[in-house]
């Protein structure tokens, strides 16, 4: 519980404050303090960017696990989905980032330093486009690992607007 806490008051006050977290000169105003400072520059900065914020959503799910059985998904399962679009979305935003930000939000942009590293490799390899391209795919496909709702849809959207106008008309009957 208390990890959880710190690492989302970490993360969420450095995205606020890093600026004045990241200058030598001022004093810090993470509201963590300056252990804060240096675990919200770890993880936005030098990590992962905005998704590090998978991080304390885990630390939540192992909390809830835990102390109260109240996380009523597999843990394995969580893990895996925490970590993987932890990945997914710092490479998803720094390339989107690269091609329509200055880079510099957070410090290191807004996929951090691995999600920048890993994009610009990518794009100096295949390209710019096809690194969208695979991007998307990853994306999508991480999508349908994460959610079955997502898999029906992506099969016959077609049914699937057909089902939500049908829910619609019988809630308005009703």
């Amino acid at each position: 519980g208390a990890f959880t806490l710190f690492a989302l008051l970490s993360i969420v006050s450095y995205m606020i404050h890093w600026t004045q977290d990241m200058s030598i000169a001022q004093q810090v105003a993470n509201d963590a303090g300056s252990l804060g400072a240096k675990f919200g520059r770890l993880l936005v900065c030098e990590g992962f960017g905005l998704g590090s914020l998978c991080l304390p959503v885990l630390a939540l799910a192992f909390t809830l696990r835990l102390m109260s059985k109240l996380w009523r998904w597999s843990m394995v399962k969580t893990t895996v989905l925490s970590l993987v679009w932890m990945f997914v979305s710092a490479l998803a935003l720094a390339y989107v980032d690269s091609i329509f930000g200055p880079g510099v939000v957070f410090g290191g942009g807004l996929g951090g330093y691995c999600g920048s590293f890993v994009s610009k490799w990518l794009c100096s390899v295949i390209g710019v486009p096809v690194t969208g391209a695979l991007i998307l795919v990853v994306v999508a496909t991480t999508l349908a690992f994460s959610s079955s709702r997502f898999v029906r849809w992506l099969v016959n959207p077609q049914r699937t607007v057909e089902r939500r106008a049908a829910r619609q008309a019988e809630r308005e009957e009703r």
